[in-house]
């Protein structure tokens, strides 16, 4: 799945929430602001379940972006 920056997301968990960044190419990480209380928490990319909404600008900019 790939997972770009600013993309709404659910984790396996079920927990809702917006990916602020990401980083790493071997073992990607992203920074995930949680819908539920705003706390920002770094998370694996792998943990990402499904992509509810995707933000159009994401798109278009290069090098933001996870395929797993």
């Amino acid at each position: 799945m790939i997972v770009l920056k600013d993309d709404s997301v659910r984790l396996s968990s079920g927990e809702t929430g917006i990916v602020i960044e990401l980083w790493g190419r071997a073992r990607p990480f992203m920074t995930f602001k949680r819908d539920s209380d705003g706390a920002s928490i770094p998370l694996q990319a792998s943990e990402v379940n499904e992509v509810l909404k995707r933000n159009r600008a994401s798109k278009e900019r290069s090098g933001s972006f996870w395929h797993g």
